[in-house]
């Protein structure tokens, strides 16, 4: 399982977590403030079948004075989540009669506790079926100044 940017860029795969993770540094790397974001999602059709949560980026734009959200998971059939400045368009959108969550914060770094799941987990399958956490964990929300490369 890959959880660092690098790891996705060696390994050329990553869930969603990883590719955020990955698409932060890439963005932070050239100067764009850059975080993340998170919703909660149901595994199937209907809230019976359990939820995960899905991992998501947004960039803020200067020149608008606000943050985009792009979705770094790809898009095949079904899906277009191109980035787009004046209408969002992410890979899921949200059914809050089923129980989704669109959180809505821009976090600067992604939760400790999500992380550990990667860390954790050897096989996807496995961790899809057992291991994803079904609900968003506090902590810090992202300002612009933590958005940027770290200065060492």
């Amino acid at each position: 399982m890959t959880k660092s940017a690098t790891e996705v860029l060696e390994q050329e795969v990553g869930i969603c977590w990883a590719k955020a993770n990955l698409l932060v540094a890439l963005l932070r790397e050239c100067g764009i403030p850059t975080g993340i974001c998170y919703q909660r999602l149901t595994l199937g059709d209907v809230p019976e079948t359990g939820f995960c949560i899905h991992a998501l980026n947004a960039v803020y734009i200067k020149s608008l004075d606000r943050w985009i959200r792009l979705d770094a998971r790809g898009n095949k059939t079904g899906v277009d989540a191109q980035f787009n400045l004046e209408k969002e368009r992410l890979a899921f959108p949200i059914c809050k009669n089923l129980g989704e969550v669109d959180y809505g914060i821009v976090y600067a770094n992604p939760s400790d506790k999500l992380m550990q799941v990667l860390e954790e987990n050897t096989d996807a399958l496995y961790m899809y079926l057992n291991c994803l956490p079904d609900n968003i964990f506090e902590y810090k929300k992202a300002f612009i100044e933590d958005t940027r490369r770290g200065e060492e």
